[in-house]
C-alpha cells in the first residue's frame, strides 16, 4: 500500500501530467487558428487587390518621370502584386514566429 505522501505526490503527478496535455492541445489548436487566419487574410487581400490597385494608380495628366528604376512597375498595374507578396511575406513570418514561440514555450513546460 502507498503511504499518504505516495499518494498526495502521485495526484500532483497527474494533475501536471493533465495540464501540460490541455497546454499541447491549446498550443495546436492556437497554432491551426493563426496559420488560418494568415491564410484568410491573403486571400481576402487577393480579392480586394484589384479594386484598390486601380484606384492608387497614378491619376491621368500627371506625368512623373521614374528613370529607369522600377520601370517595368511604372504602369501600376503590377502594385496589387507587389501589396500581396509583401503581405503574404509579412503573415508568413508572423506565423513561424507564432509557432516558433509556442514550440519553446511547449519545450519550457516540459
Amino acid at each position: 500500500m502507498r503511504s499518504t505522501e505516495e499518494r498526495i505526490a502521485a495526484v500532483f503527478s497527474r494533475a501536471r501530467e493533465l495540464e501540460r496535455q490541455k497546454r499541447r492541445h491549446q498550443t495546436r489548436w492556437l497554432t491551426g487558428a493563426a496559420g488560418l487566419c494568415a491564410l484568410l487574410i491573403v486571400v481576402v487581400c487577393g480579392m480586394m487587390m484589384p479594386g484598390l490597385a486601380d484606384g492608387m494608380s497614378m491619376a491621368k495628366g500627371m506625368e512623373v518621370y521614374a528613370g529607369p528604376t522600377a520601370s517595368i512597375f511604372q504602369s501600376g498595374g503590377a502594385l496589387g502584386y507587389i501589396i500581396i507578396g509583401v503581405l503574404a511575406f509579412a503573415l508568413g513570418v508572423s506565423v513561424t514566429v507564432l509557432c516558433i514561440h509556442l514550440r519553446r514555450r511547449e519545450e519550457d513546460n516540459r
